[in-house]
């Protein structure tokens, strides 16, 4: 975990579970289910990090009006543990932490806002196939194709988790031309634990994240492109239909392992897809060959 001041969210586990539970939120769930949705995408649940977490969400549910009593019982604990959560060498540190806490303490038995009523969340269950080739406009007349990788569940639906494929042309590509399509390598991809690659696979291996079989080929590839889960957001959704299904299904060619390998970040909605991935990829057509 990385702690850089005494405050509630001055920790990376911190802002992970707050980013989850906005996304989440955004989606529509709420109280428990959203709580419950957010530890299990930030996989915080060991010593510190189940600490942090418990905090983090009693006050997000507070502000929101849904904290319950067991949950509020948990944090209050843990916000006047003697000592605090953090372990701070000096005394100024120490005492911001205190204060930090103790006013998340004395916030928690406050009366909480009214909250508002919440609809049931439109929960996706795609039935994309893995493999399935699939097209998006990207916003300048051209299309980014994408493959079909595995199916994204950590929103209790079933949604595509698509990788990228190299096509840098106009037009649409035809099914020939697609099943020739190489997923496209991202030029500065960050391959972290490369300067101790045995060291590293040998940890992944260890954690499930790899199979035993599994080289450091495996896991740069991996690596070495995102792999973006895309969320239907409601039966209506009109960016969704600007999807097309090309009726083409292709294997990938770099198996997927682990949802490790999807960053809790990575999703997106079909409306905001052309942008997510000109940010991984720049301009499509600026970058053809």
């Amino acid at each position: 975990m990385g702690v850089w001041g005494a405050g509630l969210y001055q920790n990376d586990v911190a802002l992970d579970v707050r980013g989850a539970y906005r996304d989440a939120r955004s989606l529509g769930f709420v109280g428990e289910r959203l709580a419950s949705l957010v530890l299990d995408m930030t996989g915080a649940s060991e010593d510190e990090d189940e600490d942090i977490a418990a905090l983090v969400l009693a006050d997000l549910l507070w502000r929101d009006g849904r904290l319950d009593a067991p949950r509020r019982q948990t944090a209050l604990d843990l916000a006047r543990r003697p000592g605090g959560i953090f372990q701070f060498d000096d005394l100024a540190s120490r005492s911001s932490h205190a204060k930090a806490l103790t006013a998340l303490a004395d916030r928690l038995v406050s009366a909480q806002r009214v909250p508002t009523k919440a609809a049931e969340p439109y929960v996706e269950q795609s039935d994309f196939k893995v493999g399935e080739a699939l097209a998006y406009p990207d916003g300048a007349g051209g299309w980014w194709i994408l493959r079909v990788v595995t199916l994204y569940t950590r929103f209790s639906g079933r949604s595509p988790v698509v990788e990228v494929l190299d096509w840098r042309r106009d037009g649409m590509p035809d099914a020939s031309t697609i099943a020739g399509l190489n997923w496209w390598r991202l030029s500065d991809a960050v391959i972290l634990g490369e300067a101790r690659a045995k060291e590293t696979l040998a940890g992944l291996i260890q954690a499930g994240r790899l199979p035993p079989s599994a080289v450091w080929e495996d896991y740069e590839t991996q690596m070495a492109a995102p792999h973006v889960p895309v969320i239907r957001t409601s039966e209506r959704d009109p960016a969704f239909k600007k999807m097309v299904r090309l009726g083409v299904t292709v294997p990938p060619t770099r198996p997927f392992t682990s949802d490790w390998f999807i960053a809790t970040n990575a999703w997106t909605r079909w409306k905001e897809l052309p942008e997510k991935l000109t940010a991984y990829f720049g301009d499509r057509k600026a970058s053809a060959d």
